[in-house]
């Protein structure tokens, strides 16, 4: 199977996922109740609230995603099929951080929508740069933790471990962060680092939209940089 047969496959599943839509769905309901709060109470006035509760639920569901994704082949054993060859194998790498991909695209698209409707419901102006934000943030969000979850299964398979381990990456470790940056009189150099450190700025700036441009660098540097290593490590891994 060529890379674009295999990405015009994957790509179609991501669009035929019925649980797709109604996760993103769910998000916007509960999303929406910022825009209610507004119309109704004259706050939050923070527009950055506007996308706030949407943005916890749909990155958390991103990540339900992107575990899904990367395990499903693992789970039935079917990855043997795409694995036939090295150069195959660095085909299903690509192919997943853009399916993945895709999927932040349109869970950034739902957030736009609400920003577009608080706007015609609320007169609260947003400006066009947010919304390229959104997708951009949206999208290295998917991008990092993707790799992060292929890159452990080159030394580890058993899915439920896996699936425990993706979950406590995403929800336990940037708090363990955020506990040490609680620390009294922690050094300056100490809490610029954490706060630089994908595992922590991801999780935690990409819900405000609110990375910074040395984050940004930061996550895309550490992404390069495993993309490298997993498109020269996965042809050699004996599975």
């Amino acid at each position: 199977m060529t890379f674009g047969n295999l990405l015009k496959l994957e790509v179609g599943k991501v669009f035929k996922n019925i649980y797709m839509y109604i996760l993103l769905l769910l998000a916007m309901v509960f999303g929406s109740g910022i825009i209610i709060s507004i119309n109704l109470y004259n706050g939050p006035f923070d527009s950055k609230n506007v996308i706030g509760v949407y943005a916890t639920l749909s990155l958390l569901f991103l990540i339900i995603i992107c575990v899904k994704n990367v395990l499903i082949d693992f789970h039935y054993k079917t990855y043997y099929f795409y694995f036939t060859t090295a150069k195959k194998r660095i085909h299903y790498f690509f192919v997943r951080l853009i399916m993945n991909g895709i999927v932040a695209v349109l869970f950034a698209g739902g957030g736009a929508i609400l920003l577009i409707i608080n706007q015609i419901v609320n007169h609260q102006i947003f400006e066009l740069e947010n919304i390229f934000l959104l997708i951009a943030e949206y999208t290295i969000f998917t991008t990092f933790f993707t790799c992060i979850f292929l890159f452990a299964t080159l030394f580890y398979r058993n899915v439920i471990n896996l699936l425990i381990l993706f979950m406590a990456i995403y929800l336990i470790l940037p708090s363990m962060f955020g506990i040490l940056l609680r620390i009294p009189n922690l050094p300056a150099w100490i809490e610029k680092g954490i706060k630089i450190i994908p595992f922590y700025s991801v999780p935690t700036y990409v819900p405000t939209v609110d990375l910074s441009i040395l984050q940004i660098v930061t996550a895309l540097l550490f992404i390069v940089l495993m993309s490298f290593y997993i498109v020269y490590k996965l042809p050699k891994v004996d599975y």
